[in-house]
């Protein structure tokens, strides 16, 4: 019964409906002849594509297109091969796209979740800078404090420096005018 179906797939080009598997996969090892011209290529590819269900739910056009890259991937003296490997190296495709695909998420996700921790970094060094330059200010103003003395004469006339009392700034500035108008050699510390 084998030796009808392989007759019948011989002659024909084609298999019957009830042909056993058995058969579909001795043919699919055998080492056939390249298509070499454009109907020999359609009827070629449609033997193959028909070959995997999988496949049959994707873009024709676009399976005989990785179909025809293949041929010309192939070595200069391989003029025929086992439709097996086209089989295979279709269902590569496919997976190669999915991995592909999924590469391409996992990287936009990694790239989101690096661009907001990126921006919740600067966010702190921000807050950082800005809670640091506070502290610079602070700093500075109690070396200006610290610096600035209060000039009150005592009862004998003498100007003498103390330091400025906690808050009490319009004092200091008050000081200051009076020891512009003084003469500073007159001054003793």
């Amino acid at each position: 019964m084998r030796f009808f179906y392989k007759f019948w797939s011989w002659l024909t080009g084609r298999n019957a409906k009830n042909t056993p598997v058995s058969v579909i996969s001795e043919q699919m090892n055998e080492s056939r002849q390249l298509p070499l011209g454009s109907e020999e290529f359609e009827i070629w590819s449609d033997r193959i594509i028909s070959g995997v269900p999988l496949l049959n739910a994707a873009d024709k056009d676009s399976l005989k297109f990785a179909l025809a890259t293949m041929i010309l991937h192939l070595g200069p003296q391989e003029s025929h091969k086992a439709d097996l490997y086209f089989l295979k190296s279709l269902l590569k495709s496919a997976a190669n796209q999915v991995a592909q695909a999924k590469m391409t998420v996992l990287r936009d996700a990694a790239k989101a979740r690096l661009a907001s921790e990126d921006a919740a970094k600067a966010e702190a060094a921000n807050d950082k800078a800005a809670v640091d330059a506070t502290l610079k200010r602070i700093e500075d103003l109690k070396d200006i404090k610290a610096r600035l003395t209060v000039v009150q004469p005592d009862n004998k006339g003498e100007v003498t420096s103390q330091q400025p009392q906690q808050g009490n700034v319009t004092d200091a500035k008050k000081s200051k005018e009076v020891l512009d108008d003084k003469d500073l050699s007159s001054i003793t510390r």
